[in-house]
């Protein structure tokens, strides 16, 4: 969540953290409006949506009524998001530092950015008046921010996506298995460490799996990673969902609902509040 502090804007992270692939924001914007209402109350009341460059890589192409109504969508949010990095490398580093949880995967940079552009909305020369810092963070005027500028997040996600396929095509399934362990090495889950065991354990279960990876699966692994590292309930796409519930176990990872699962992670997340509410 962000609050407003005398010096600016403070990141917290005292709700329970949720992390939606870019399809369960659209379904969830434009589908049942019961289910929006109740997963805009939840998150509001004890939630808190993270927020990743890997959804604003798909949002920012959004035009006409999907995108007004995923513009609203989030600014029904308020200030109930955090603004989380992909720099994957960076993150693990800061877990090998031990560097605490939400401080290893915030990022204050892109906060930093969106500030400054809302400010210059309301600049003595715009003739706006300032708003109630709720509106003034909301998540809807960062994915308006983003679509209306000029971004180079669709290209970052075309060379994510090389550099997967590289990795996948040089190592295979059959074959340089002594380098896979050496470069992604099997490693047991570690609570302080969630990013650098789901890192891992999906690199090699991408290069192990027999196929062919396709264009946009780069920003579905980040999406993968993230969600299932930080996010008490994620959702990712049916594969993905495969993948990482197929990691070894014992974890503390997230849990992933597919597409057809959107109602029941609604009901999970009211249920967790009720709990966190009468448990001393």
């Amino acid at each position: 969540m962000i609050r407003a502090t005398p010096s600016g804007f403070k990141i917290t992270a005292d709700g329970f953290p949720v992390y939606l692939d870019n399809w369960a924001i659209g379904d969830l914007a434009e589908g049942d409006p019961s289910r929006r209402r109740r997963f805009i109350d939840t998150v509001c009341t004890g939630g808190d949506l993270l927020f990743s460059v890997a959804n604003i890589v798909e949002l920012a192409e959004l035009r006409g009524p999907s995108f007004c109504a995923v513009k609203t969508f989030m600014d029904e949010l308020g200030p109930h998001w955090s603004p989380i990095t992909i720099d994957l490398p960076r993150v693990m580093h800061r877990e090998r530092k031990g560097v605490g949880s939400p401080e290893t995967y915030i990022s204050t940079d892109l906060l930093d950015a969106y500030v400054r552009n809302r400010k210059t909305d309301f600049s003595p020369v715009a003739g706006k008046i300032i708003p109630p810092y709720e509106a003034f963070v909301s998540l809807g005027a960062l994915v308006g921010w983003i679509a209306h500028s000029e971004s180079p997040f669709p290209k970052q996600a075309h060379e994510f996506d090389v550099v997967l396929k590289t990795i996948k095509r040089r190592i295979g399934p059959k074959q340089n298995r002594s380098w896979l362990n050496r470069v992604y090495p099997a490693v047991t889950f570690d609570q302080s460490r969630p990013a650098t065991f789901a890192h891992r354990s999906l690199m090699r279960t991408v290069i192990m799996e027999s196929g062919q990876l396709k264009d946009g699966d780069a920003m579905d692994f980040f999406h993968a990673v993230l969600g299932s590292a930080f996010a008490r309930f994620a959702t990712l796409d049916k594969n993905w969902k495969r993948r990482v519930e197929a990691l070894p176990k014992p974890n503390g990872l997230a849990r992933i609902y597919d597409p057809s699962q959107l109602d029941q992670m609604v009901t999970d997340i009211e249920l967790a509040l009720k709990q966190r509410a009468v448990t001393p």
